[in-house]
C-alpha cells in the first residue's frame, strides 16, 4: 500500500521513484522489529549518528534517505572535512581574481610585463610631488590561473553532485526548487560556460563576481540571515512605496517653489554649464539643485538619505531664510517619522521570520530525535540513558553529558511512547538534581546549546 501512494518523478513534479522516490526509508526499515528491515548493523549505526547530527543542527533530510548509498553521500556533504575543502576552494576562487588577468589588480596588457606605478607625496608647503616608492602589480599568466580555476571548479561541481546524489532520483525536483543547492548549481554552470566560451586573454569574463555566492551559499548562518532578510521584503515594500511617493510629493513642491525663473532663485547657477547636466556638491559651477523635476527628485533622495547633508539646502537658505521651512518640514516628516517607520516595519517582519525559523528548527530537531528514539526502542527493546549518552558522545564528544541528558529528557518527554521504564530508570540521577524544569524550558535549552 505504501508503494501505491508513491509518485513517479516527471521533470519538476513528484518525488521520484527508486532510491529516494518510492519504497521505505532507512528509518522505517531500521525501526522494524526483528531483522531491522534487512539493514546491516553498520548502516543502522551510521544512520543513528546522522540522525543525532541532524537533531543537533536542525537538519531534515536524513529521515527521508532510502539507500545506503544516499546515506554515504549525505555523510560526505555534511562532514567537517568536506565542508572545509569546499570553503577553502571558494576562498581561493575569490582570491584568484587579484592575480589573474583581467582583474582590478591587473592593469597590464597580455604582452607586457607586470605594471609598475609610483606613489607620490604632495608637499603642503611647495605643492610639488615627490616620489615615495614603486609598487609592482604581479599577474599570473593564463597558463597558470586556468588550471587552478578548473581544479577549484571541479571541487564546486563535486559538492553540487554530492548534494544531489543523496536525493536519489528526486534530484531534478531539488534543482527546480528555490534551494541553495540549486543556486550553487546555476552559479557553477554559468562559471563553467563562461570559462569554456571565453578565449584566453580576452577580457570578457563576466562570471567572476558570482564566485562570492559559492562561499555564501555554504555558510549556514549567513545564508539564513540573508534568506530571512529577503523574506521581509514583501512586508517592507508597502512602507517603502509610501516613502518613495513622499519623496515624489516634496520633489514636485520643491521644483515649483524653487523655480529658477523666479526671484530670488534666478541668481542660482544653472546646471546647463555642467558636463553631466546634474548639480552636485562637488560641482563649483552649479548650485541649482531644483532646476528640473529629475534633479529635484534626486536631491530629495540625497537629503533623506543624509548623503552630503546639508549641502542641498545651503544655497537656497543663503538667498532666503524662508526656504528653511520647506526643508524643516521635509526632514521632520522624512527622517524622524518615515525612516523610523520603515525601520520598525523591517524589524517587525524580520523578528516574525526569525520566530518562524526557530519553530522550523524545533520541528526538524524533534523529527530527527524522534526517529532516533524510534530506531533505538524497536531494535534494543527500549531506550536507556546510558545508550543515549554513549551515542551522543560518539557523535559530539565536545557536547558534554549534561546537555546530552537534557536532550534525552526532552526527547523522552516529547516521544514517551518510544521510551520505556529503562529510560526512566536511567534518568534517576538527572531527576534527583532537578526535575522541576518544564518541557518547554528543556527544549529551549536544547536548541540554545
Amino acid at each position: 500500500s505504501r508503494s501505491s501512494r508513491s509518485h513517479r518523478s516527471h521533470g519538476c513534479s513528484g518525488n521520484g521513484n527508486g532510491e529516494n522516490g518510492g519504497g521505505a526509508t532507512l528509518v522505517e526499515r531500521a525501526a522494524r522489529r526483528g531483522g531491522g528491515g534487512g539493514l546491516p548493523l553498520g548502516v543502522r549505526r551510521r544512520l543513528l549518528h546522522v540522525l543525532v547530527q541532524d537533531g543537533l543542527h536542525s537538519r531534515q533530510f536524513a529521515v527521508s534517505l532510502k539507500s545506503a548509498d544516499a546515506l554515504w553521500w549525505y555523510e560526505y556533504t555534511h562532514a567537517a572535512k568536506s565542508r572545509m575543502v569546499f570553503m577553502l576552494a571558494a576562498i581561493l576562487f575569490m582570491m584568484l581574481i587579484f592575480v589573474e588577468k583581467p582583474s582590478s589588480n591587473a592593469r597590464s596588457n597580455a604582452h607586457s610585463a607586470p605594471h609598475q606605478y609610483t606613489l607620490s607625496r604632495v608637499s603642503t608647503s611647495t605643492g610639488t610631488k615627490s616620489p615615495v616608492q614603486s609598487v609592482h602589480q604581479y599577474v599570473l599568466p593564463p597558463s597558470v590561473t586556468l588550471p587552478v580555476e578548473c581544479a577549484l571548479l571541479a571541487v564546486v561541481w563535486l559538492d553540487v553532485f554530492a548534494h544531489l546524489r543523496y536525493h536519489g532520483r528526486a534530484w531534478r525536483r531539488q534543482l527546480c526548487r528555490p534551494t541553495w543547492t540549486a543556486s550553487r548549481f546555476l552559479v557553477a554552470l554559468v562559471i563553467t560556460l563562461d570559462l569554456a566560451t571565453t578565449p584566453v586573454g580576452i577580457p570578457t569574463r563576466f562570471s567572476r563576481g558570482l564566485r562570492v555566492w559559492l562561499l555564501l551559499s555554504r555558510m549556514r548562518n549567513l545564508r539564513n540571515a540573508l534568506s530571512m532578510a529577503f523574506r521581509t521584503l514583501p512586508a517592507v515594500s508597502l512602507i517603502g512605496a509610501f516613502v518613495f511617493f513622499f519623496m515624489i510629493l516634496f520633489a514636485l513642491v520643491g521644483w515649483l517653489i524653487f523655480d529658477p525663473s523666479h526671484s530670488p532663485w534666478d541668481q542660482m547657477r544653472s546646471n546647463a554649464t555642467t558636463k553631466s547636466g546634474l548639480c552636485s556638491s562637488y560641482d563649483e559651477v552649479c548650485d541649482g539643485y531644483f532646476s528640473s523635476f529629475p534633479d529635484a527628485l534626486y536631491q530629495m533622495w540625497i537629503l533623506l538619505a543624509g548623503v552630503n547633508y546639508p549641502n542641498v539646502m545651503l544655497p537656497y537658505y543663503a538667498l532666503s531664510r524662508w526656504a528653511a521651512l520647506f526643508f524643516m518640514v521635509y526632514l521632520t516628516l522624512g527622517r524622524i517619522f518615515m525612516m523610523r517607520l520603515l525601520i520598525t516595519a523591517a524589524y517587525g517582519a524580520y523578528q516574525e521570520e526569525l520566530f518562524k525559523r526557530i519553530e522550523t528548527r524545533e520541528l526538524r530537531a524533534t523529527k530527527a530525535f524522534t526517529a532516533t528514539f524510534r530506531i533505538m526502542s524497536r531494535v534494543t527493546g527500549g531506550v536507556r540513558a546510558a545508550d543515549w549518552l554513549a551515542l551522543v558522545c560518539s557523535v559530539r564528544p565536545d557536547l558534554g553529558a549534561p546537555v546530552a541528558r537534557a536532550i534525552f529528557d526532552a526527547a523522552a518527554g516529547l516521544g514517551g511512547r518510544q521510551a520505556n521504564g529503562n529510560a526512566a530508570a536511567g534518568l534517576g540521577d538527572r531527576q534527583a538534581n532537578g526535575s522541576n524544569s518544564s518541557s518547554r524550558n528543556r527544549k529551549s535549552s536544547l536548541h540554545t546549546n
